[in-house]
């Protein structure tokens, strides 16, 4: 964004005889570039794909009773959501049924 230095508003682009122009509408000051004074982005090199690698599948989350509304099953898995700024709003326990997978959000 470039400003007049006679009035100080802004410049606003115009195209005269195929030439880029800044031109006040105030005071008529004008401003005339030449194509290499432009900026031109370069275009961005393409990155590989990169895979997803699961180290270790078998870790387990911690489990706990908890009866399943759903089926009925009395084990779920428990995830602790506490809140990522101090404030005095308690964190979020989801408890996840081992057997049918159904997630239950319960505040602490």
């Amino acid at each position: 964004m470039e400003f007049c230095p006679h009035c100080g508003t802004v410049l606003r682009e115009k195209k005269e005889n195929d030439k880029l122009t800044l031109a006040c509408g105030k005071c008529g000051y004008k401003q005339y570039f030449e194509k290499k004074d432009l900026y031109t982005p370069k275009p961005i090199a393409k990155q590989e794909k990169t895979s997803l690698i699961v180290v270790d599948s078998t870790v387990k989350q911690p489990t706990v009773y908890h009866k399943c509304d759903a089926c009925g099953h009395d084990r779920a898995y428990l995830k602790e959501i506490k809140p990522s700024f101090i404030t005095d709003e308690m964190g979020i326990n989801l408890y996840t049924c081992e057997k049918c997978g159904k997630t239950v959000r319960q505040k602490e």
